[in-house]
């Protein structure tokens, strides 16, 4: 009996918000049985399940969204299968992680004029699936009417640059 000769696949996939599948088709030849197929299989593995059925067809479905993975990580696991002779074969996949966008707070102040320069002040929020370090970049912005700080923590302040007594009753100012 000679053993047959069985592709292998290599695939690469780069994580996305869910749980990412991937999916081909292994090839098996034998001489001894020209009809050889595979070896009907269901694989949990660590990274996820692989299903193939008897003419090949594989699967591969992510147990996560793998969001943890910043560019240049990657998870990678190899299944190995056979055909109905016993020759095995595998598949390897591999998850790369990508750069998730961090999701960060806003802040709207809405301050009354007074005799002299006014200030606001609060703290914004960062918050990033592949890098839980997040920080801001420290800052000092001047616009229009005032200058903003923010330092690495997200603690801003405003600081008008002047009591704009000129408003009366309903006007407004504002500064983005």
């Amino acid at each position: 009996n000679d053993a047959a000769t069985v592709s292998t696949a290599t695939v690469s996939v780069d994580e996305t918000d869910k749980a990412v599948t991937t999916s081909g088709t292994l090839t098996s030849t034998d001489v001894d049985n020209p009809d050889n197929a595979f070896t009907p299989d269901s694989i949990t593995g660590t990274n996820g399940d692989l299903t193939i059925d008897a003419n090949g067809h594989w699967m591969f479905t992510a147990n996560s969204a793998f969001n943890q993975l910043n560019v240049g990580d990657k998870v990678e696991e190899t299944f190995t299968v056979s055909s109905v002779d016993g020759t095995p074969s595998t598949i390897k996949v591999t998850i790369n992680g990508t750069n998730d966008a961090a999701t960060v707070s806003s802040a709207t102040v809405a301050i009354d004029e007074t005799n002299k320069a006014v200030t606001a002040s609060g703290t914004l929020t960062s918050t990033d699936v592949d890098n839980p370090d997040n920080t801001f970049t420290p800052d000092s912005i001047s616009g229009t009417n005032g200058d903003l700080t923010i330092d690495a923590n997200g603690h801003w302040v405003f600081t008008a640059s002047s009591a704009f007594n000129q408003l009366n009753v309903g006007d407004k100012v504002e500064e983005t």
